[in-house]
C-alpha cells in the first residue's frame, strides 16, 4: 500500500459490510461494504470517519432506526440469512445457559483483525475469564459467520473444558441472544448484533462498534472518545457509512433494499423448510445445474439418483414434471418441480437456464386429475389489498414489457384481417405437452382443436399459431391446418398474435393465461390452471377442484406471487417477480427469432468463459511487475 502511495495512486480499499448472505457463492457479490480512499492505515482511516458520523449534529429519525434495528435482529442477526429460523421446526430450544462466546475463523477478512499468533493468545485469554468469571452453568461456543481464513480459533488453541458446548450450525443466532445475558467475541459482527439486542458484550479485540462506551472492553482503544447512543451508532454503520448492491436492481442501494432480500431469502427456507435432504430422482442432466438452486431452497444437500429405491429415509425425493413416481418407497415424500410461468429469454429455452419454477408438494399446476399447491392457494388463499395492488402493477409491467413464459423477441404478423372480421387466435401445443396428456377432455390434438373452433366460429378470421419448438409443419399437417385456419403463422411471436387477436381458443396452454393478462376473451377445451375460476369461458364445466371465482389480479398474485420461485443467477439468491421482469424487458423487446430444431445445440468450451478473467489476471500481473521494478529503481537511488 506504502507503494502505491508512493507512486500517487489514490486506490479505493473495500471489505465486507455489516450484511452479507451466508454460505455465498464465491463469485457472489457482496451485498454490503465499507471502503476508504488512499490511506495508508485503512483501520485509522475508516475510525475517523466513524468518529466523524457520530459527531454530526443531526440524529437520525428514531422511529426509523428502531423498526431497522428489529428487522435486523429478526432476519440477519450474525450474517446468518439463511439459517433455520427461529420458528422453524426441529430447531433445539436452549434454556440453561447464559454465555456465549463467539468462535472466529484465524484469519479475518477484515481491517480490524490482528496477526494470527495475537489472535490465539487473545483468544485463549478470553477463554480463561469466561470460565473464571462464570465458573457455574454452561458455555455456547458459536461460530461467526464473518468471512475469513484459517482454521477456527477454538481448534487452534483447543477447547477443554466439558462446560463449552458447540452449537449446531443450523440454529440461527437470533434465537440464541434471546437466551444469553453475556456475549465473548474478538471482532465477530455477531458482537454488535448482540449490542443492538442489549446484552453485555466482552470484547477482546478491536473491532469497530468497541470503544464507544456500549461494549465491556478488555484492552485500551485508543482515539474513540464519543459516546453514542445504541440508535446511533446502528445509524452510523449500517446507513451512514456502507454501501450497498440493491440485489433487485444490481445497482447501488440502501439498506431497506438488502433487509428486504433477506427477509425474502429467510422466507423462502422457511416455506421449503421440509426439503433439508434432497433426493432427486431421475433428473435430465441437462436439467440438474438449472434446477439445483430451487432444490437448496430448504437448505439441504442434493443428491441425484437414478433408481428411486436409492432414496434414503429422511431424504425428500424430487421429481421433474410429469415423471413418474413408481418405485418410490411409500414411506418417502416427494414433490415436483416445473418451469415457472415466466422462464427465459432466449433463442431457445434449452440454451438460457429458467429465471423461475414451481416447487409443489401435493401434485403439478398441469395436472388436472388431482390438486396441485396452486389450486389450494388460489380455492382458499386469502389476498390483501396490498397484495392485490401489486399483482394488478405486475400485470402492468408484463403487458407493457411483452412478456410470456419463453421470449424469443417480438415481431408482428404479416397478414391482415378482413375488416369487421373477428380474430381467433390457436395457438399450437406440441404432441409432449404434459398439459395435453393430463389436462384435456374429449380434444386432444391440434386439428380436432382447429376443427371444433371452425365449427363454433365460422365466419371469423383464423389464426394458427403452432408451438415455437416445432417451427416445421410437416405438409399433410400444414395441409390439414389450412383446411380449416385462414393463416398458419410461424412469423410473429405469439404475443403479438395475441395483442392482434379478439379470441385465444385453446385446449391448455400458456397462451391462454398470457391472452388473460391482456384482457382477452379466452376459450379453453381442457383443464388448465387458469379455466374454471370464472375468467374464461370453459368447454369443460364444472371443472375439479376449482371452488370459487376470482379476479383476474387474485389470480395473477396466486400464479406468479406466491407459487414459483425466482432466482437470479447473477446475485445467486432469490429475487422477486418484479425484478426478473425488468431484466427480461429489454431482452424480449428484440428482433424474434423463432427456436432452433432440438437436435441442434451451441456448446461452450470451459475456457471462453474464463477468457476475460485471464486477460485480467494477465494485465494485473503485468502491472505488478512494473510496480516492483520502478520501486527497486527507486531504492537504488536512494542507496
Amino acid at each position: 500500500m506504502r507503494v502505491v502511495l508512493f507512486l500517487g495512486f489514490r486506490p479505493v480499499i473495500a471489505w465486507p459490510g455489516p450484511l452479507l448472505y451466508a454460505d455465498a457463492h464465491p463469485r457472489t457479490p457482496a451485498l454490503s461494504w465499507f471502503e476508504v480512499r488512499g490511506a495508508a492505515t485503512v483501520r485509522d482511516a475508516f475510525m475517523a470517519a466513524l468518529s466523524d458520523a457520530l459527531n454530526e449534529t443531526p440524529r437520525p429519525d428514531s422511529k426509523r432506526v428502531a423498526t431497522l434495528i428489529h428487522r435486523v435482529l429478526k432476519v440477519c442477526a450474525g450474517n446468518d440469512a439463511r439459517a433455520v429460523p427461529e420458528t422453524g421446526a426441529g430447531t433445539p430450544r436452549y434454556t440453561d445457559a447464559h454465555v456465549v462466546i463467539i468462535d472466529e475463523r484465524l484469519s479475518a477478512a477484515h481491517p480490524f483483525g490482528h496477526s494470527a499468533r495475537t489472535r490465539r493468545v487473545r483468544f485463549t485469554r478470553m477463554l480463561t475469564a469466561v470460565l473464571t468469571q462464570h465458573p457455574r452453568g454452561e458455555v455456547w461456543l458459536v461460530r461467526s459467520s464473518d468471512p475469513g481464513r484459517g482454521e477456527w480459533l477454538s481448534e487452534a488453541v483447543g477447547v477443554a473444558s466439558s462446560r463449552i458446548r458447540l452449537i449446531e450450525a443450523h440454529v440461527a443466532f437470533a434465537s440464541v441472544l434471546k437466551t444469553v445475558d453475556h456475549v465473548y467475541t474478538l471482532t465477530a459482527s455477531e458482537g454488535f448484533f448482540a449490542v443492538l439486542a442489549n446484552i453485555t458484550v466482552h470484547i477482546f479485540g478491536s473491532p469497530y462498534y468497541a470503544g464507544w462506551g456500549l461494549t465491556d472492553d478488555y484492552f485500551p482503544l485508543g482515539g474513540r472518545h464519543a459516546r453514542p447512543t445504541r440508535e446511533a451508532l446502528f445509524h452510523a454503520l449500517f446507513v451512514g457509512l456502507p454501501r450497498y448492491l440493491d440485489p433487485f436492481t444490481h445497482e447501488l442501494g440502501d439498506l431497506e433494499a438488502v433487509l428486504a432480500s433477506l427477509e425474502l431469502q429467510r422466507d423462502v427456507a422457511s416455506r421449503f423448510s421440509g426439503l433439508h435432504a434432497v433426493a432427486a430422482v431421475g433428473f435430465p442432466k441437462d436439467k440438474r445445474r438449472t434446477t439445483e438452486p430451487f432444490l437448496n431452497a430448504g437448505g439441504g444437500p442434493v443428491r441425484w439418483v437414478t433408481d428411486p429405491w436409492n432414496a434414503r429415509m429422511g431424504e425428500c425425493a424430487a421429481l421433474w414434471s410429469a415423471r413418474s413416481g413408481a418405485g418410490l418407497p411409500p414411506y418417502l415424500p416427494h414433490v415436483r418441480l416445473e418451469e415457472g410461468f415466466l422462464s427465459s429469454c432466449a433463442r431457445s429455452p434449452e440454451l438460457c437456464a429458467p429465471c423461475s419454477e414451481v416447487i409443489d408438494y401435493s401434485g403439478i399446476y398441469f395436472d388436472a386429475r388431482r390438486p396441485s399447491d396452486l389450486s389450494s392457494m388460489l380455492n382458499y388463499g386469502f389476498y390483501t389489498q396490498a397484495e392485490l395492488s401489486r399483482s394488478k402493477a405486475l400485470r402492468e409491467q408484463i403487458v407493457a414489457a411483452g412478456l410470456t413464459k419463453d421470449n424469443f423477441g417480438r415481431r408482428v404478423p404479416r397478414w391482415r384481417a378482413p375488416r369487421d372480421a373477428k380474430v381467433v387466435l390457436v395457438p399450437g401445443q406440441p404432441s409432449d405437452d404434459p398439459s395435453l396428456h393430463f389436462g384435456s377432455v374429449g380434444i386432444f390434438t391440434m386439428q380436432a382443436l382447429l376443427a371444433q373452433v371452425r365449427k363454433a366460429r365460422p365466419d371469423a378470421w383464423l389464426v394458427y399459431r403452432p408451438h415455437q419448438e416445432m417451427p416445421r409443419m410437416r405438409r399433410a399437417a400444414l395441409r390439414e391446418a389450412l383446411y380449416f385456419a385462414d393463416v398458419v403463422d410461424t412469423h410473429a411471436d405469439i404475443v403479438s398474435l395475441i395483442e392482434a387477436a379478439d379470441e385465444i381458443h385453446t385446449i391448455s396452454s400458456l397462451a391462454g393465461f398470457d391472452a388473460l393478462l391482456r384482457d382477452k376473451t379466452v376459450f379453453t377445451y381442457g383443464v388448465p390452471f387458469y379455466a374454471g375460476w370464472g375468467l374464461t369461458h370453459d368447454y369443460v364445466s364444472p371443472i375439479s377442484w376449482r371452488n370459487r371465482r376470482l379476479s383476474i389480479d387474485m389470480l395473477v398474485a396466486g400464479a406468479l406471487l406466491r407459487y414459483p420461485l425466482y432466482w437470479d443467477r447473477q446475485i445467486r439468491c432469490f429475487t422477486t417477480p418484479e425484478a426478473i421482469v425488468q431484466r427480461m424487458a429489454n431482452c424480449a423487446s428484440r428482433p424474434f427469432k423463432p427456436a432452433r430444431s432440438r437436435g441442434r445445440r451451441v456448446r461452450f468450451m470451459p475456457w471462453q468463459g474464463n477468457g476475460a478473467r485471464l486477460a485480467w489476471y494477465f494485465v494485473s500481473g503485468c502491472f505488478a511487475l512494473v510496480l516492483i521494478y520502478l520501486w527497486s529503481l527507486h531504492e537504488q537511488r536512494l542507496g
